[in-house]
């Protein structure tokens, strides 16, 4: 079998003269497009705490790093952070470089991770730096909503607890939820009229006119039939838009499933489709000399693998399409994450920078103490239990959080920029 290359680790190796270079510079880059709103409060809660915490936000964009960057400078914070391993891969290896001194380590998503997790436990034991994990593991362009979220940073919490306590040395292992909501400042309108003629032109031959919302509801219903077309699916009647949506992402699921794995498996379905692509990809690397773990091998267009590798994709993708998002509450924040995600259903690219000046909302709910949750364990509960009810508690503090952001007006944020 080929050697799957991209997955080696790479350690965090910070460097402070670098962090303080890029530091300032973000200080300087991040205000021409996105300002922080963060209270007082909040600054001085985190700036409070011990060093050797677990910051969990949810992942809302691709500018959550430059804005958590932001938010450790204004608490005092040291942050190493935890990315995807393609990450390292960029500007020819050089990138990788970069992030490794800027306090960055590299987790294989789905695939094996031993040294990474010793190492993020080495960060948190030793209690110098702080450690920031995004639970939901993935960015799924939903502003309002927290997805599901990954074990790890529960399992991570309390394997460090027990560490602490077999060294004799018990203290708090605090796990901080943030918030993070992006919430435009000017009127985008104009930007969302562009990128929704652009796919009409590449989609259905031309513009379109009309409401913005309903162009985009059929923009997307156009591309479901296509996909329902192409793998043999016929809507039943009167079945809705989402119901279709599900209907066929699971199909093709268990399809691949009992093809890849010789049974159909349980779970969030954006797992099961990444366990796919890990699967299939291993399958593509044993018969083709190009491509690397996480990007596209180099395999013949008829390859049965390839088109596998299509439908896999299509299903990790659809997940981010979520019943009644845009229905319930047409913001422009909203319209703008589906017409990202709809582009890269299209054009296989997406609108990584903003459509427009806009401010980053951050809140910080009060810190989960995971001894409180070791406490329960004594009591006869179960580790899967305790984790369990750590991902709850912490789903909570973070949907809570970006629902209180949204009733929240200009008047009564108390904001502070700097």
């Amino acid at each position: 079998m080929a050697r799957l290359t991209g997955t080696d680790f790479r350690p965090a190796r910070p460097s402070r003269s670098l962090i303080a270079i890029a530091t300032l510079l973000n200080r300087v880059i991040l205000p021409r497009h996105t300002t922080l709103d963060v209270r007082p409060a909040d600054v001085a809660l985190l700036r409070a705490l011990p060093p050797g915490c677990l910051i969990a936000p949810n992942h809302a964009h691709y500018a959550d790093p430059q804005v958590t960057f932001e938010l450790a400078r204004r608490a005092g914070r040291r942050f190493i952070y935890m990315a995807t391993r393609e990450v390292f891969d960029g500007w020819w290896g050089w990138q990788g470089r970069i992030v490794q001194r800027l306090g960055v380590f590299s987790v294989n998503r789905g695939g094996a991770n031993v040294e990474a997790q010793r190492f993020a436990r080495g960060v948190l034991v030793a209690g110098e730096y702080d450690l920031l994990m995004f639970p939901e593991g993935e960015i799924y362009l939903l502003n309002d909503l927290v997805m599901p979220l990954k074990p790890g940073v529960a399992r991570l919490a309390l394997e460090v607890a027990d560490e602490l306590i077999r060294q004799g040395r018990p203290r708090r292992v605090p796990i901080v939820p943030v918030a993070v909501k992006y919430q435009f400042r000017e009127d985008i309108t104009p930007a969302l009229e562009v990128a929704a003629a652009r796919l009409e032109t590449a989609v259905l031959g031309q513009p379109r006119s009309g409401p913005l919302y309903s162009r985009i509801v059929a923009l997307g219903t156009e591309l479901l039939a296509r996909a329902e077309r192409q793998y043999g699916m016929t809507p039943a009647p009167g079945e809705g838009l989402y119901e279709r949506v599900r209907r066929l992402r699971q199909s093709l699921l268990e399809d691949l499933e009992r093809k890849h794995f010789g049974r159909v498996r349980e779970g969030f379905d954006f797992d099961r489709a990444r366990k796919l692509l890990i699967r299939i990809r291993q399958g593509l690397l044993t018969t083709t000399a190009g491509g690397d773990y996480y990007g596209p091998p180099a395999a013949p267009p008829g390859d049965p693998l390839t088109a596998d590798l299509e439908a896999a994709h299509l299903c990790a993708r659809s997940v981010a399409f979520q019943e009644d998002y845009l229905l319930q509450d047409p913001t422009p924040e909203r319209m703008a994450e589906t017409l990202t995600k709809l582009e890269r259903e299209v054009l296989g690219s997406e609108i990584r920078g903003s459509l427009g000046r806009r401010r980053a909302v951050i809140r910080i709910a009060p810190p989960l103490d995971v001894l409180e949750f070791l406490a329960g364990e004594r009591a006869g509960a179960s580790r899967d239990d305790t984790i369990e009810a750590i991902v709850i508690r912490l789903h909570e503090a973070l949907q809570g959080a970006l629902t209180a952001i949204a009733r929240e007006t200009p008047e009564r944020t108390g904001r502070t920029r700097g």
